[in-house]
């Protein structure tokens, strides 16, 4: 039966040579089909199995050499066909390693981790704080934040930032907070403290103005920067106001950058987003990372945008030339609920920078 298997096995790899060979002439296979040794070894096997089997299948020794040749020959045809999507599957293993390493390798020019942990400094990563899942209270915020989840437009992004971060830093040193831990109520409503220790370390800042008061706290006081993000109705503080971008061109002088409101399944819609890098303006020997989108397609566009390798690749390359980045994306999607459908991610802002645009999401 060993020697059946090994016959089985042969035949299995000449017709797998003739049928993946990229030029194979018909011909070859019906004479290889045609043959005497096949034809014959055919008929011999039948006869065997009609015959043969049921005679000998009494003796058990027989049927231990039966079932142990049908393991072989399923072994064999398991290797022929499919021992190359193991080969496959192992090679796609070390690629994915390979890219989560030039990720983080990339992630850490941007980030600057080298610096962080040559000084061994902290990073704290604030996410936006919605005042609708618990009382937008401090104390009360403090007691419950073991229940309170990220929102869902952030979470992706809260957790990669802090996986680079983690990969590079000691892991001590990279923290999760809300917004809410350092604010301050006093009479005249809710605002952010500003003697507030942490908001002079390494900050990465999640979420627009919209949500997240330390998002504007950081960009007005940023005498470098120009984008910024502004509330849609004029007021004066963004927080829980529709916004956009702006760009500030002179004194008194600014140019919107206005996301649209479709609001049907389907629709076509416009939004933007900002990424940007700056020294801390509270202590300028560290850094603030902020990103940020609109609305929720924004938040999206950021998440896909900036963790994309060649972007990534592509960031970690102009980091050494600029010390201050800001770029600005607009992001074309179709309205869905409840999760907006991208479909190209485009640099508007800077247009200097070899950055990967238009970046077609599939």
């Amino acid at each position: 039966m060993t020697c059946c298997a090994g016959w089985i096995g042969w035949l299995i790899w000449v017709f797998n040579k003739l049928l993946t060979k990229k030029e194979t002439d018909p011909s070859m296979l019906q004479e290889v089909i045609k043959s005497p040794i096949v034809l014959s070894s055919g008929v011999l096997l039948i006869i065997i199995t009609i015959i043969i089997v049921p005679l000998a299948w009494r003796h058990r020794p027989f049927r231990e050499s039966l079932k142990k040749s049908i393991f072989l020959i399923y072994r064999d045809i398991s290797l022929l066909f499919f021992g190359h999507r193991k080969i496959y599957k192992n090679v796609e293993t070390i690629n994915n390693k390979l890219e989560t390493f030039l990720m983080t390798s990339f992630a850490a020019r941007f980030f600057r981790f080298d610096k962080l942990k040559r000084e061994n400094k902290n990073l704290y990563i604030f996410f936006s704080y919605f005042p609708g899942s618990v009382l937008h209270d401090v104390a009360n915020y403090q007691k419950s934040r073991l229940i309170a989840p990220f929102n869902k437009e952030e979470a992706n992004f809260i957790m990669k930032t802090w996986f680079q971060a983690s990969s590079h830093l000691d892991w001590k040193n990279v923290h999760v907070n809300s917004s809410a831990d350092v604010e301050k109520r006093d009479g005249v409503g809710i605002s952010v403290n500003e003697i507030n220790p942490l908001l002079k370390e390494n900050l990465v800042i999640i979420g627009s103005s919209k949500f997240n008061r330390l998002t504007e706290f950081m960009l007005n006081r940023g005498k470098w920067i120009k984008y910024y993000f502004k509330a849609l109705n004029d007021k004066s503080i963004c927080y829980d106001s529709l916004v956009c971008l702006a760009y500030n061109i002179g004194t008194n002088n600014i140019e919107k950058f206005n996301p649209t409101f479709n609001q049907q399944v389907g629709d076509q819609n416009i939004d933007y987003a900002l990424i940007t890098r700056m020294p801390n303006p509270l202590a300028p020997e560290n850094y603030v990372f902020i990103f940020g989108g609109c609305r929720y397609a924004g938040h999206l566009a950021v998440e896909n945008y900036f963790f994309h390798p060649d972007v990534l690749e592509a960031l970690s390359k102009v980091s050494s030339q600029k010390e201050i980045l800001e770029i600005v994306l607009k992001v074309d999607y179709k309205w869905g609920n409840p999760i907006p459908q991208l479909e190209e991610i485009e640099v508007v802002s800077p247009t200097d920078l070899s950055l990967p645009s238009p970046l077609i999401i599939a």
